[in-house]
């Protein structure tokens, strides 16, 4: 399936776009769009889910990472679920939602993102930003840095400028058509149709599967795998997309910490690097 608004013109081929706040990248049939935009208009958020910096992503064409969709309009507990941060492929800290969601189309308290940035380093396209929905809880600021080259991997790091009470939350929601098996504390497997990939987690800690909804259109609803885990150190942590078509030996990749933001070691078999999301 085709993402909504993919065309196919030269344009939406090209590896990497920017158009307004989303960031795309995409290799071949591979697809990854990150949404660093507001989570509706102010004046009106009937709308709005708590979103801020989603993600959703294909690979070989189908359907991988999804959020959970819209199921119905009654004030209840679907309506509320789907409207959620949980319901959605972005960090929470402990179980609050970024938003005061209240009725089926109302919204109290709210965050907003910062900037969107984009770059590259080496061979990998970046982007990063960040949004203040948790500074009520003592988090001013929450950041998420997407990296990403041809043929993989692609890497997500999440963290908070200053560590929070409550655990910093990540999750990742897989299409209803994804086979999830957990290969160890930090690894899962993940095959959609054809296509094998494997999940690493990094800074993970209480790893585990669960079964949340997916609701493909409106009125229907399917269980879908969802994977989530805390921060060991409650301050950084991300995640490791890998395709089983990588030449040679899988890039090692581990997430650091210097006390100011975090460090993303990639080792090859021929090279090593240091990227950082954010210089200070």
């Amino acid at each position: 399936q085709k993402h909504r608004g993919e065309g196919d013109d030269a344009r939406s081929l090209e590896p990497v776009r920017r158009v307004g706040d989303y960031w795309t990248f995409r290799d071949s049939n591979d697809f990854l769009i990150f949404d660093a935009g507001p989570v509706g208009a102010d004046h009106l958020p009937a709308h709005a889910h708590a979103d801020l910096l989603g993600i959703e992503a294909s690979i070989g064409g189908r359907r991988l990472l999804v959020d959970s969709g819209v199921y119905n309009y009654e004030d209840d507990m679907w309506r509320c679920y789907c409207r959620s941060t949980l319901a959605h492929n972005t960090p929470m800290i402990g179980d609050a939602s970024q938003c005061d969601m209240w009725s089926k189309f109302r919204m109290g308290y709210r965050g907003w993102p910062g900037d969107l940035e984009t770059g590259e380093t080496a061979d990998f396209h970046w982007a990063r930003a960040w949004h203040n929905a948790y500074r009520r809880v003592g988090v001013a600021r929450l950041w998420r840095w997407l990296a990403c080259r041809p043929a993989g991997p692609w890497v997500c790091v999440d963290w908070v400028e200053w560590p929070a009470a409550r655990p910093l939350v990540d999750q990742l929601h897989l299409h209803p058509e994804a086979r999830v098996e957990q290969i160890d504390t930090c690894r899962f497997s993940v095959r959609i149709g054809a296509e094998l990939t494997q999940l690493v987690l990094l800074g993970a800690a209480d790893a585990s599967l669960h079964e949340l909804w997916y609701c493909p259109r409106f009125g229907e609803r399917r269980p879908s795998p969802t994977i989530r885990w805390t921060a060991a150190d409650n301050r950084a942590c991300g995640w490791v997309l890998l395709r089983d078509r990588t030449a040679g030996r899988p890039p090692c990749i581990r997430l650091t910490h210097d006390g100011r933001q975090p460090i993303v070691h990639c080792a090859t078999e021929t090279s090593e690097m240091e990227m950082r999301p954010v210089e200070l």
